[in-house]
């Protein structure tokens, strides 16, 4: 199949209204750190306003384009032309047809302004406040966090943090603003250094936009992958104890560690254990890579839906 066929493939699953409107588009790109940052700088010379998430050996690029067939093909081949001879994978793209979300929001560097091992606050909209643990990261090597349950009218202190029951079974990997939390500093019992967290990396061909909604009609739900419907679409399956399409095979995942050392930085490396050694019970398999921001955290704290369990769960 052409680069224009499978264009033409991917605007023929859009729907009408989106066709001619502006969107963001994601490109993914493979290759070694430093080639991947030469090529950021060439794609940021000819689209200033492209966003970049670089991550070790990987890099996303999102570019707002029009959902035509010829500006997108158009856009291909200048990203092509980018990557040149260069030692570089360049796997295709897609178009999201939502509004720009937090993960995709460029925020200063987390660690510049909160340190490892130290607890911040967030402001939640019933007045009161939510709370974590900056575990330690970098813009390139991701965040990682340790959210609590502790909700209370002011800001709880560090000690007050570091006891309490912790959101999730394990740290997660989060895009927070630096700017909207406030910095609390570490408690009096130091975290212990380096830290060893193991997460779920899914790989492979993921499930096609047509076997979610086969599965969401199976489920009483039309257009379960549609973004109004997608997380509907979850509660669903988890309450009917199914799992996504394409995740209910242990070789769709590998299991990867994250070391965090005593200044914060991470170093990823693949798990030498096996998938299977850790799913005969649910809460000790290792985490899904998926981020956390202060918008789904709030909503898993006073709201109705925690995306990220669910996300979890389902996977």
């Amino acid at each position: 199949m052409s680069d224009r066929q499978v264009t033409e493939a991917m605007i023929a699953n859009i729907e009408p209204q989106y066709i001619g409107t502006i969107k963001q588009t994601e490109h993914f790109f493979y290759g070694s750190n430093g080639a991947l940052r030469k090529l950021r700088t060439k794609i940021k010379s000819k689209y200033p306003k492209a966003q970049f998430e670089l991550e070790e050996g990987s890099m996303t690029v999102t570019i707002e384009a029009r959902v035509d067939a010829e500006d997108l093909d158009e856009l291909y081949d200048d990203l092509s032309a980018c990557v040149g001879e260069a030692a570089i994978e360049y796997d295709g793209y897609g178009v999201s047809m939502c509004d720009l979300g937090p993960r995709k929001k460029r925020f200063e560097a987390f660690e510049k302004y909160i340190k490892p091992g130290e607890c911040f606050a967030f402001a939640l909209p019933n007045g009161c406040f939510g709370h974590g643990i900056f575990i330690g990261g970098s813009a390139l090597d991701g965040h990682i966090f340790d959210f609590s349950r502790l909700i209370s009218k002011t800001p709880a202190t560090p000690d007050a943090i570091n006891h309490a029951q912790s959101l999730y079974r394990q740290p997660v990997l989060g895009l927070l603003d630096p700017k909207i939390v406030i910095a609390l500093g570490a408690p009096q019992e130091k975290a212990s250094y380096p830290v060893m967290i193991n997460f779920r990396v899914p790989f492979g061909v993921p499930a096609l936009p047509e076997e979610i909604d086969a599965f969401g009609h199976k489920l009483g739900l039309a257009e379960a992958s549609s973004d109004a419907n997608f997380l509907e679409f979850c509660q669903r399956l988890q309450q009917a104890g199914m799992r996504l399409p394409n995740s209910d095979d242990s070789d769709k995942y590998v299991l990867e560690t994250a070391t965090i050392n005593r200044d914060g930085k991470i170093s990823w490396a693949p798990h030498s254990g096996k998938l299977y050694d850790f799913t005969v019970h649910h809460d000790k398999l290792p985490f899904l890579t998926v981020y956390a921001s202060i918008e789904n955290i709030t909503e898993a704290l006073v709201g109705s839906v925690d995306e990220l369990d669910l996300l979890d769960k389902v996977s």
